[in-house]
């Protein structure tokens, strides 16, 4: 928060008077300063629960102050140029999302500090009152409801993560106090664990809906900007949702992580589907930062949990993407004896040696002159996570890198019994696929959010496509019946409401056309037993939240497939 206030008074330097910009960054430093000897008078304290809301109340006051600060310079530094207060609007929403992880635990110091920061920036923008300024009045206030949704739904999940730690602390006294209670004890113990991972599972899928729609809206909304201005408000808002997405998704896999609760289900896995997966989920990515993606068929299969194996091998290929600036990434699998090494290359900015010991320590980050402290948006977890679940799977991660050329990082298990088959072509993608390929194709979305739903439709229909879409099945045969056409494309949800499954609603649809058709499975649950269900059943699997091009890279592979065997 204090490097926001330093780069908006830069910024605004010239626009407001000097006097008053550093009084306002003087009582900035001053708020910081209290709130942070508070902190640090917990810490010694120690307060019993009885002193919880006294001390709650300190803390909402100081964050509230710092709301209150941020709110009177987003209204008296607004100035003129376009350029200046789309920087304006970028800083207060970037200091709004950093604030989450100091604000979030306690519900009324989240609400104090992220309303009265955004609301008269918001009331500002609207208040010049041309076409330009109200729509993006409108758009900040969606993503100011988005951000409230979401610090709403992440305090619910952190207030029972330490309710369910604390009863598991007083459990464990009860085991050592004498045998009979240590008996009932552990049951309830493994009764509390089971609920955190409901919990876990619960907060994976439900708290990924909103990020998932509010991904594929500002997808939209960037398919559709035309002027530069907006293109670079709209990129910017676009940065910041996945930014949120990354830490959100980072902060779940060390929660399972440390809470244990990972059991790998250990299977041949082949790798030539697996690289196909990443390849489709990541080259569009890489091609929309100019890079080359490059996947090296091959025929080997390891021993392996399929989905673990999965997410340690997006974390790997996600870092490559976002600290390489030009050339591109390979992924590729080569034998080691008995074993099978699966590499991830790529042409970015090098570890240098004495980091590279550390750099899969939690919240450990890299910082350099090559890449700037906020070029990658983590919290230094990616790379932790690929250790902690490298070791639940039993496998060895290796890094061989040069600062300035490149990173090889490899994930080493056992080789299983190779797969029969003819090897995958190479895939390579250099450039976003024709702009307009889906045009006039139809989409059925079948999910019971109904703001996902909107959400596909707005930016389906920027890609020329229709939609017909509905919570179930039979509301969904419904609104195509109205069209009078088949769907080229079937886009499910996997978990739908009353506990129906969107591989079923896929396979009752397919049946109700009489037609094999092409079909997309979309999931905010990570787990094995869910991957398992939709390779089962033969369909594509992508999880929440969908990258816009990703969801278009294999909407066009699928409606091509589609097209071909007509």
């Amino acid at each position: 928060m204090g490097l926001g206030a330093v780069i908006l008074c830069v910024v605004m330097w010239d626009y407001v008077a000097a006097g008053a910009m550093i009084g306002w960054l003087v009582l900035i430093a001053l708020n910081q300063g209290w709130r942070g000897a508070l902190a640090r008078a917990w810490r010694r304290v120690r307060p019993g629960a009885a002193a919880a809301f006294r001390w709650g109340r300190y803390w909402t006051v100081g964050s509230t102050l710092a709301g209150v600060l941020w709110g009177i310079a987003g209204w008296v530094t607004y100035p003129a140029s376009p350029p200046h207060d789309a920087l304006l609007i970028v800083c207060m929403f970037g200091v709004a999302l950093g604030g989450l992880n100091l604000t979030a635990v306690y519900r009324p110091s989240f609400y104090g500090f992220v309303l009265p920061a955004l609301v008269p920036l918001i009331v500002r923008v609207a208040l010049v009152a041309d076409s330009v300024h109200l729509f993006t009045a409108f758009v900040m206030a969606v993503v100011l409801l988005f951000v409230v949704g979401f610090g709403h739904r992440l305090n619910d999940v952190l207030t029972q993560s330490l309710a369910m730690r604390y009863e598991n602390v007083d459990l464990i006294a009860e085991l050592r106090q004498n045998t009979r209670a240590a008996h009932e004890a552990r049951g309830a113990a493994e009764s509390a664990n089971r609920a955190k991972s409901q919990l876990l599972a619960a907060a994976s899928h439900d708290l990924r809906q909103p990020l998932h729609a509010l991904g594929l809206y500002v997808a939209a909304l960037a398919a559709r900007a035309k002027e530069t201005e907006w293109r670079g408000l709209v990129g910017s808002v676009q940065q910041a949702a996945e930014t949120l997405d990354l830490q959100f998704a980072q902060l779940l896999d060390l929660s399972r992580l440390e809470a244990g609760v990972l059991r790998p289900e250990r299977q041949s896995v082949a790798l030539a589907p697996l690289l196909a997966q990443i390849a489709v989920e990541f080259a569009p990515q890489a091609a929309g930062r100019g890079l080359s993606f490059a996947m090296v068929p091959t025929h080997l299969a390891i021993d392996s949990d399929p989905a673990l194996f999965a997410r340690i091998l997006r974390n790997l290929v996600s870092n490559a993407v976002r600290y390489t600036r030009r050339g591109g990434i390979v992924v590729g699998a080569r034998r080691r004896g008995a074993r099978v090494a699966v590499e991830v290359v790529d042409t970015g900015v090098g570890i240098a040696v004495e980091h590279q010991t550390r750099i899969f320590e939690e919240f450990y980050q890299v910082r350099n002159n090559i890449v700037s402290d906020k070029a990658d948006g983590g919290m230094g977890l990616g790379l932790a996570i690929v250790r902690g679940l490298a070791d639940v799977l039993r496998h060895d991660v290796t890094i061989v890198s040069r600062l300035g050329n490149g990173s090889r990082f490899a994930i080493v298990a056992q080789r299983a019994p190779p797969q029969i088959g003819p090897p995958p072509r190479r895939h390579m993608l250099n450039a976003p696929p024709a702009r307009h390929a889906l045009a006039g194709a139809l989409i059925a979305v079948v999910d019971d959010d109904a703001a996902s739903v909107d959400a596909m439709r707005v930016l389906f229909g920027a890609w020329g496509a229709a939609v017909a879409g509905g919570a179930d099945v039979d509301s969904l045969l419904a609104s195509c019946g109205d069209t009078a056409r088949y769907p080229d494309l079937i886009v499910a949800d996997l978990r739908l409401a009353g506990g129906a499954s969107g591989v079923d609603a896929v396979l009752r649809l397919r049946n109700e056309f009489g037609a094999a058709i092409p079909a997309l499975v979309i999931s905010g649950d990570t787990g094995s037993a869910a991957e398992r269900r939709v390779r089962d059943a033969g369909l594509a699997l992508l999880p929440k939240p969908v990258v816009a091009a990703t969801l278009k890279s294999a909407a066009l592979a699928l409606v091509a497939v589609e097209t071909l065997v007509v």
